[in-house]
């Protein structure tokens, strides 16, 4: 079946079934702009006007005016309402809004879904969209932009009854002339208990400013909005605006664009150093090296999520089907000869069992394996029954993403179980570079986090012994002149930790604890696997930090106890058209001199318009063509290679990602297309690149303060 250009857009609300059965009549900006030429002009010259003097661009913006719709039915959008309407089907929707429901129980009353409240940030009136099943979400009419204007978004949220994990989208959804999406910038809400310990006003939920800045690139024509809620609760949104900026204003907001990519000399052949059999870290005249088997000096230049392709690509799953009966093992045999030839030297994470039975055949043929990772998991060990928990009992992330309460004897044995069977696959075993103990944990406001069971009778161990059983000097201790604390016993802090408005004695107290959790976590961690693989490398927990800044503000209690491990990982993707920004890089800098550790890049990568694929995350991640993604890669990979505690970087992914059936989540990940071909233009760069890293004379002085910005 054919898909308008408006059923292709549905990518962008998130949810693959959208794109199978939503339909509906009316005109898109595709249509305006093929058929309504005379319409076009009009409606540029009146977006012109508007950009000079910074008016709005968005129709309606704060919901004055409301017109009566009818809610989507069995994934049908909207209409207008009729006098044979049911009346509890009938929704308040502003003129110039749209909204689409993948609600599939029919009707969905519009206290449940969205609709127009009468409480507003500015003027009456809000959108609200609420309790969400499945991806309902608010999309405006498409407006025009001129690609040479920079562009300030903005708008106004209040969440309301919201837990951690749930979230409001706003997606300003660049187009080109026939309405094709090319990328997003992305406006997310704060989260509900994101706050700093220090709030007077936790848990509150007022109107929260939120801004983009967005520079429109050649062949970017038009915008849509759309608003997206995941999970539970309610969210208001309120005066969405998007205003023209002028040279001044933009100049004031205008990012970095690219780093200079650094010029490092080559050598035909690195040191080699005592073979041991097995991969170490090591640092050589001021450089850090991974050291393979032999004694080779390498670095890990890999690829992420080779293990994970039926899961996340629909299309090459099939062409795995076909050829290979499903075999994915027997489908990355053939991938070998491709990954060697683009000078690849490892495979990262979510590799581990495709890997394992790949590699065994291999060296039963007494052919050459290739070195790989594999991922343990810890904070997966029970699926979220031993995460810490808040004093509402909700843990602090979704997934593998939240925190494991360290402290429950229950989630330590089930993890050495884990780690016990893992590790006997490996005994030996020469090609395995190490394991990646966790992915991306949520460390943000830990101190909020301390009412799981174990977690809580432990902080009351802890105080105690802090205080010397002294109830009374903790009492003196925390108090203030506004706020008395009259313990009459430790076990009553358990009861009721002062987690919310502490005093600056008691946020003290709480920080110091989180460090002593953290400790606990990572000293586990370590002790276990070395308990039974004294010989591989081990990685840290992969951050996703993104910037020093941030980093500063979530671990800086504590990031040093992590020098434990062998490799500190840290996931990071570029910014501004496949560059980083000097607050990213700075990140780098930071990890390792708070660590000591030499660090890896567990993730990066870009999205390239020229792919073709409607792109539903990675709005800053963007580039237009495949040569641009290739430069990216080539700046990247230098950059990092200039830095002399880097030892690898692994590129996301092999494939392009899908997300899981059912719920769409495009981007132009791959190295290799939907079809088993290579991107070949990306794929030519990045080969080259490889080899320069692997050659290169690397400065032992070298520093992200180094590296040069241009415009």
């Amino acid at each position: 079946m054919d898909l308008t250009t408006e059923q292709r857009s549905l990518h962008a609300i998130g949810d693959e079934y959208h794109h199978n059965r939503y339909n509906r009549g009316g005109h898109t900006m595709s249509t305006i702009m093929r058929s309504k030429p005379i319409l076009l002009i009009l409606l540029t010259a009146v977006t012109l006007c508007l950009a000079r003097d910074g008016r709005n661009l968005v129709p309606n913006p704060s919901f004055e005016q409301a017109t009566l719709s009818i809610p989507p039915i069995n994934f049908q959008p909207a209409r207008p309402a009729t006098e044979d309407d049911p009346p509890e089907y009938k929704v308040l929707i502003p003129d110039g809004w749209k909204i689409v429901s993948a609600y599939s129980r029919g009707y969905m009353p519009a206290e449940q879904g969205w609709g127009v409240a009468d409480k507003a940030h500015s003027g009456k009136r809000s959108i609200f969209l609420s309790d969400a099943p499945a991806f309902p979400a608010w999309y405006s009419e498409d407006f025009a932009i001129e690609p040479d204007k920079a562009y300030l978004a903005e708008a106004f949220i209040e969440p309301v009854s919201m837990r951690y994990h749930d979230y409001v989208r706003i997606i300003f959804s660049i187009l080109d002339a026939e309405g094709k999406c090319l990328g997003y910038e992305q406006i997310v809400s704060a989260r509900v208990e994101t706050r700093n310990i220090r709030s007077s006003d936790y848990g509150v939920m007022e109107w929260r400013h939120k801004q983009v800045y967005i520079r429109p690139r050649e062949g970017q024509a038009g915008m849509r909005i759309i608003i997206r809620l995941a999970g539970s609760g309610t969210a208001h949104i309120d005066d969405i605006s998007v205003k023209a900026l002028s040279r001044k204003e933009a100049a004031a907001l205008e990012p970095p664009f690219r780093q200079e990519t650094p010029v490092l000399a080559t050598v035909k052949q690195q040191p080699r150093l005592e073979e041991t059999g097995f991969y170490r870290v090591e640092e050589v005249d001021g450089v850090w090296w991974l050291v393979d088997p032999e004694g080779r000096l390498t670095w890990s230049i890999g690829v992420q999520s080779m293990g994970n392709i039926l899961w996340e690509n629909p299309p090459l799953s099939k062409y795995i089907e076909e050829k290979y009966g499903g075999d994915q093992s027997q489908y990355l045999e053939d991938q070998i000869p491709r990954l060697r030839n683009w000078n690849f030297t490892t495979s990262g994470s979510w590799s581990g069992p495709a890997f394992w039975s790949l590699n065994t055949r291999l060296t039963a043929r007494r052919e050459e394996p290739f070195p790989s990772f594999h991922f343990i998991g810890f904070t997966t060990v029970g699926d979220q029954e031993y995460s810490v928990r808040n004093r509402e009992g909700i843990v602090n992330d979704f997934g593998e993403h939240a925190m494991a309460d360290p402290f429950n004897p229950q989630w330590r044995a089930r993890a050495e179980d884990k780690v016990r069977e893992i590790t006997s696959l490996y005994e030996n075993i020469p090609w395995l570079v190490g394991y990646f103990v966790d992915n991306e944990i949520n460390m943000r406001n830990l101190t909020s986090y301390l009412h799981s069971t174990y977690c809580r009778q432990e902080l009351v161990k802890w105080l105690e012994e802090r205080y010397e059983g002294k109830i009374g000097e903790l009492n003196k201790k925390w108090s203030t002149r506004k706020k008395k604390y009259r313990y009459a016993d430790f076990d009553q802090i358990g009861a009721d930790i002062p987690d919310r408005d502490p005093s600056p004695s008691v946020e003290r107290d709480l920080r110091a604890f989180i460090r002593h959790v953290m400790k606990t976590y990572i000293d586990f961690t370590v002790d276990v696997i070395r308990k039974y693989d004294p010989d591989h490398l081990i990685v840290s927990n992969r951050f996703a930090l993104g910037t020093r800044t941030r980093a500063v503000e979530e671990v800086d209690d504590f990031i040093d106890l992590f020098g434990r491990y062998d490799i500190v990982c840290t996931n990071l993707y570029a910014q501004s058209g496949g560059s980083y920004t000097p607050d990213q890089m700075a990140l780098l800098d930071y990890l390792h001199e708070k660590t000591g550790r030499p660090l890896l890049i567990g993730e990066f990568s870009f999205h390239a318009n020229e792919s073709n694929i409607p792109l539903d995350r990675w709005g800053e991640k963007i580039v237009a063509t495949m040569k641009e993604r290739g430069e990216a890669y080539e700046r990247t990979m230098m950059s990092w290679s200039h830095l002399p505690y880097m030892v690898g970087a692994h590129f996301y992914k092999w494939c392009n990602g899908y997300g899981p059936v059912g719920r769409y989540r495009g981007r132009n990940a791959g190295i290799v297309n939907d079809q088993n071909q290579p991107y070949q233009p990306f794929v030519d760069m990045v080969t080259e690149t490889n080899y320069r890293v692997l050659h290169a004379r690397r400065p032992a002085g070298g520093s992200v303060k180094d590296f040069k910005y241009l415009k």
